[in-house]
């Protein structure tokens, strides 16, 4: 049998901006959308395996929708070739 190690990769990403919220007791609904920073968040992530190893399997892509917001994950498999 092989090494059959789960690889856990530490994703450090911020999905919204979170210094805009305040103890202050509101008389009006927050409207979050005017508050926020950015209309869209990207983050990648590329992971290099050492020699000789192999990924067993690659994670299904997955995407949510809710009304006017969307989610996505994806995972591509590149081929790195190393030129001495």
């Amino acid at each position: 049998m092989g090494d059959f190690s789960m690889l856990k990769p530490v994703l450090l990403e911020q999905v919204a901006t979170a210094n805009i919220f305040t103890q202050e007791k509101r008389q009006f609904p927050f409207e979050y959308m005017n508050y926020e920073t950015a209309d869209r968040y990207n983050t990648e992530l590329e992971i290099a395996l050492p020699t000789g190893k192999t990924f067993e399997q690659i994670p299904a892509n997955v995407e949510k929708n809710f009304l006017h917001m969307r989610y996505s994950l994806t995972f591509k498999k590149k081929v790195q070739i190393n030129c001495v």
